[in-house]
């Protein structure tokens, strides 16, 4: 194999651990497994990672928050847009967010993995840490989107956004766990037509 820079090494391993939780479970997830994975020999693990524990807290802290981030600066509503206000801002929200089905229905591996991962954190102390940090990242991305959003549409909030990124997060979690549970996506829909109607009830016209 050509030599790889070990920062290389790092992402190829990050990548291949995700979707290998993914397929088969984080407590399935070995170290050899991942290697096999990304196409790398078993002694070079630890060129890149002093344990598997390392690793997942890589993964959390990385793939997780990279992905949402793109997908919430995808949803904000543009500043040009022809409907602003509240009426503007709920379009919009009913436009993106209503994307989640879309996003669990095509990749149910990948959000599969981030839940797999939350859940062997809480029970696994070497990783807790990464779990609190990665959900606090969650709640900063969702707070931000929701501060720009309002500022693009010229809507101001009537509660606390810090406090509304935190329901958001907490209804698109449920939401996932539910698809996973049952595959029902008229549920999905249904919890996210809750997050919309919760948030409208928090915003007003500037």
């Amino acid at each position: 194999m050509t030599r790889m820079p070990v920062e290389d090494r790092r992402k190829a391993l990050v990548e291949a651990a995700f979707e290998v939780i993914a397929e088969h479970g984080v407590e399935n997830a070995t170290t050899r497994s991942i290697c096999s994975h990304a196409g790398m020999p078993l002694a070079s693990f630890h060129y890149a990672f002093e344990s598997r524990d390392d690793l997942l807290r890589r993964v959390m802290l990385t793939i997780l928050p990279v992905a949402i981030d793109d997908w919430v600066a995808s949803m904000l509503p543009r500043a040009d847009s022809p409907l602003h206000g509240r009426a503007g801002l709920e379009k919009n929200l009913r436009k993106h967010l209503g994307m989640l089905r879309m996003v669990l229905e095509s990749g149910p591996g990948r959000m599969r993995a981030c839940v797999s991962l939350a859940l062997y954190a809480h029970n696994h102390p070497p990783v807790a840490a990464a779990a609190k940090e990665m959900f606090e990242s969650l709640y900063t991305i969702a707070d931000q989107g929701l501060v720009q959003a309002a500022h693009n549409m010229g809507v101001h909030w009537l509660h606390p956004t810090d406090i509304l990124a935190q329901r958001i997060v907490g209804t698109t979690t449920a939401a996932t766990l539910v698809y996973l549970a049952t595959g029902d996506t008229e549920v999905v829909d249904n919890i996210v037509d809750g997050a919309i109607e919760m948030l409208m009830s928090h915003v007003a016209d500037n």
